[in-house]
């Protein structure tokens, strides 16, 4: 069980590190977290869409309801919530370790929209369609792209 326990703190610290190293080599490239959010906002990334209608994706709700949906499965049944229960010395334990797992999991899910939001920054002007490179959407992934951002060149490979 131990070694399990470390694997899982192995594997999520080098996961954490990869995020933050994109995180801060993005955000340098990009030039400013301000202008991330600037690309973001002018990308239509950050708007909140609180239409009730049932066929639309992103809305707050659908986030709202099926994030609930979604996460109550790592708190319930998943291998990993089973697995923190079983190897709990008592019941008071178990419970310590889901509320310690909620801080946990907004952090994670805030670092990986923020990884999300720099990529898109640093991609923004990446769009081979509106530049002219292909002419249908479905040639994206038959030509591989090299794109250097600071010259706004695309080179084929």
């Amino acid at each position: 069980m131990k070694a399990v326990i470390w694997t899982d703190v192995f594997q999520g610290v080098v996961m954490l590190g990869g995020m933050i190293t994109i995180i801060i080599v993005g955000t340098v490239k990009v030039g400013s977290l301000g202008k991330v959010f600037d690309v973001a906002y002018k990308g239509h990334r950050l708007q909140l869409n609180f239409s009730v209608d049932p066929t639309r994706r992103d809305t707050f709700w659908a986030f709202v309801i099926g994030g609930a949906f979604q996460m109550l499965p790592v708190y319930a049944t998943n291998q990993t919530a089973v697995q923190r229960f079983l190897t709990s010395k008592s019941f008071k334990s178990a419970q310590r370790a889901v509320w310690m797992n909620l801080p946990l999991n907004i952090f994670s899910t805030t670092i990986t929209v923020l990884t999300g939001l720099v990529i898109y920054a640093f991609y923004a002007s990446c769009d081979p369609r509106t530049t002219g490179e292909i002419s249908t959407d479905d040639e994206v992934h038959v030509i591989f792209y090299l794109f250097e951002p600071s010259r706004q060149v695309f080179y084929k490979l």
